[in-house]
């Protein structure tokens, strides 16, 4: 039954943004991202709820707080080396709608469902690893990345963009499901993608 729950769960997330995209934009126009970012995340916070799945821990992980702020200062880095080009898709969203989604709804948004779900769900009938890296990890950062299709059916990205994107988008997506996999807890993957969206926001606005 609990199986069943869960990939209904997952159908209906996978189909929110082609069945709602069209009525958002013509009801919020320039503001749909937003209302998209708004509907996904309330629904991964219920589903966070209706699962039991677990948002905070009293216990801090060394290797984890490593993680975030290595992969942080990189992109910092490679930030401040490289002049970022705007995806189509931010010419149609405006600035104050794009600073809230990626420094709080993006992740609240997604992680609920990827981490939550899928990663455990994955982890059940997968549950190996190699070199401490569980291969529900991987599989589950992969199919993230390919999820972000989603953006040249909505048309924030172009095919070339999204393709460009594609080995970063999942080397990052890896290290944010490796601190979902240590800690457990939704609290450290929903901060950490926010983080790395926001830094991925100011350079873009900066430049």
């Amino acid at each position: 039954m609990r199986l069943m729950e869960e990939l209904i769960a997952i159908a209906l997330y996978l189909a929110i943004p082609f069945s709602l995209s069209s009525t958002l934009r013509r009801f919020f126009k320039r503001h749909a991202i937003l209302a998209m970012e708004i509907v996904l995340s309330c629904y991964g916070i219920a589903l966070s709820v209706w699962f039991g799945l677990p948002w905070f821990s009293k216990k801090v992980l060394a290797d984890v707080v490593v993680v975030v702020v290595v992969t942080l200062l990189v992109l910092v880095f490679l930030l401040r080396k490289t002049r970022q080009r705007l995806p189509r898709g931010y010419l149609q969203i405006p600035k104050l709608d794009m600073f809230l989604i990626s420094a709080i709804f993006v992740g609240l948004a997604e992680e609920p469902v990827f981490r939550g779900i899928v990663q455990n769900l994955l982890h059940k009938y997968i549950p190996w690893d190699v070199v401490g890296l569980h291969w529900s990890t991987v599989i589950t950062a992969l199919i993230f990345t390919f999820f972000h299709a989603t953006n040249v059916f909505t048309r924030f990205e172009s095919r070339s963009e999204f393709a460009l994107a594609f080995p970063t988008r999942f080397l990052i997506l890896l290290l944010i499901g490796y601190s979902y996999q240590r800690t457990g807890v939704l609290i450290t993957p929903v901060i950490f993608h926010n983080l790395l969206d926001l830094l991925i926001f100011l350079s873009i606005r900066k430049n």
